[in-house]
């Protein structure tokens, strides 16, 4: 097999550099959220439900998975004390998700830690590098969006 772009040293380096850092990112966070009893997914539900006024279906499309898996983990939630139903007092045959004093704990500690894991991944990056890279970052998401839009037509 004949691959022509891995011969391209840079292509091949990119690459790894991506594969090293989504690695090591999930690891330093695991490791630095291993106090807080709550999955990086579990954590998304729980903020979103706390900060906005998305509806069940938005926050799974917002998170990338299917309603029905959103409705087991919100249900593993509200089990496990981090969620609780309240009646709708205009519809009482309708109800809403609300987080608890125990989610919020739960927040506030992953808060803590992303920020810990955030400043500590951008130590000895100025501004500057940091809009450069998010404009590289960009030109690639921009690039692959349009080839995925070639293949969907």
């Amino acid at each position: 097999m004949n691959i022509e772009i891995w011969k391209d040293e840079r292509y091949r380096e990119i690459h790894a550099k991506w594969r090293r850092i989504r690695n090591l990112s999930f690891n330093v966070m695991r490791c630095e959220m291993s106090d807080v009893n709550l999955t990086r997914e579990t954590s998304a539900v729980l903020y979103l439900i706390d900060q906005t006024d998305l509806t069940q279906k938005q926050i799974a499309k917002k998170l990338g998975i299917s309603e029905a898996t959103l409705s087991v983990r919100m249900k593993k939630l509200e089990k496990e004390g981090y969620l609780k139903r309240v009646v709708d007092e205009k519809d009482r045959r309708k109800y809403h998700l609300e987080t608890t004093p125990l989610a919020k704990e739960a927040m506030d500690k992953a808060i803590a830690h992303l920020n810990k894991i955030h400043e500590g991944m951008m130590a000895d990056i100025d501004d500057e590098d940091i809009k450069h890279l998010i404009h590289l970052l960009t030109q690639v998401e921009k690039n692959l969006e349009k080839m995925k839009g070639e293949q969907d037509a």
